[in-house]
């Protein structure tokens, strides 16, 4: 079997993350993992539930306490020196652990791994793959300019890497395993209203802000924005309490019901009867992936890799970024007319089950890992 180094070591959930999480799961049957984890959070706890062996080596609690800035730069700067001089003691273990069990390939999961298990492995004569799951930025070309291979979620998320990257590049989605029969929907406590669903962290790049002003235009119609998510650390309280604000400021309260994060969201998505995302940025957002699976019509601004998922009138509808009236006016569509949103639910099932069934991802996976090999 193939040996396979990941290292997660931030405490708090996300997409990335449980991405990360559904690719053990998907191959550990094999691929022989070397799992180590920086710190108790939920992909400690994920990992423990399934039962799938792991290292557990704490990362330096000022890299765990490590404060958000405002700007963005400032904040990779920070993070940057920060991991450097506390990070090396996990970097000294990920290394001596690679030797030990002759790992084969390290996995990138995000900028961070690079230095605390991409050198190691380097120095160990590993192959190193990196996942892209968002949109790049400059911060992610030392990672990849180091990978021998590179797996993005969509072809829309490597249209401005130099080819150089390009060529090294494979598109591979994320999965989702289709149930084998279609769980009946759950009834509603009041069948006159609408339940949107918006899944996901209460963090700046989710576009919560979106949500609100979209929102406020068909604020008439019979309907609840349900939330499930909120956010990831105390660096966004601020962020998150601006949103409240925003809410109560416009007397949208009523409209709202934040339900904070639920271990299983399958629940949530069968209670609802369309499920939106107003990012500015996203990869291949499983939120949506996942209720298309529960044969959800769905909305979101094209940004990313969301055009993968949503076929514009087909599943659900596909809005051109920071257009809040047509987003307004297609949802308020959408929540008007229960043939559409059967006809949208339908195709988005059919597209989940065609595209990212979790058998056609593992074949790609697998033959990615062996050729570099």
């Amino acid at each position: 079997m193939m040996k396979v180094m990941v290292y997660q070591g931030r405490p708090t959930g996300g997409g990335s993350k449980k991405s990360l999480f559904n690719f053990i799961k998907l191959l550990k049957n094999d691929v022989f993992f070397t799992i180590v984890v920086g710190s108790k959070g939920w992909f400690y706890e994920n990992l423990e539930e399934e039962k799938i062996d792991f290292y557990f080596f704490e990362e330096h609690k000022n890299i765990q306490n490590n404060r958000v800035v405002n700007s963005f730069f400032l904040r990779k700067i920070k993070s940057f020196f920060v991991i450097f001089f506390y990070g090396f003691k996990s970097l000294k273990f990920n290394y001596k652990l690679i030797k030990k069990e002759k790992i084969q390939i390290v996995i990138l999961n995000e900028t961070r791994d690079l230095y605390f298990i991409g050198i190691p492995g380097l120095f160990n004569g590993c192959k190193i793959v990196s996942f892209l799951r968002g949109e790049p930025t400059i911060y992610d070309l030392p990672r990849l300019l180091l990978s021998h291979q590179i797996i993005s979620l969509s072809s829309k998320l490597i249209n401005k890497l130099p080819n150089i990257l390009k060529r090294k590049t494979t598109v591979i989605p994320n999965y989702i395993k289709i149930k084998d029969s279609i769980l009946p929907v759950i009834k509603k406590d009041n069948p006159n209203i609408i339940n949107l669903a918006w899944i996901g962290s209460i963090i700046p790049v989710k576009g919560m802000e979106n949500l609100v002003k979209i929102i406020n235009l068909i604020r008439n119609e019979p309907f609840i924005v349900n939330i499930y998510g909120d956010i990831p650390s105390k660096d966004y309280k601020g962020y998150k309490e601006k949103i409240l604000t925003l809410i109560e400021e416009l007397n949208l309260t009523d409209k709202f019901v934040f339900h904070g994060w639920k271990k299983d969201i399958s629940i949530p998505i069968r209670q609802s009867d369309i499920v939106i995302l107003t990012s500015k940025s996203e990869g291949l957002p499983r939120a949506i992936l996942e209720s298309m699976s529960f044969s959800k019509p769905v909305m979101a601004f094209d940004v990313g890799g969301v055009s993968d998922l949503i076929f514009d009138n087909i599943n659900g509808f596909l809005i051109p970024y920071g257009d809040i009236e047509g987003y307004a006016e297609k949802l308020k569509l959408l929540i008007n007319n229960k043939e559409k949103r059967e006809e949208f639910g339908k195709k988005s099932l059919e597209i989940a089950k065609n595209h990212f069934d979790e058998h056609i991802v593992k074949k790609k996976l697998l033959k990615v890992f062996s050729t570099i090999l």
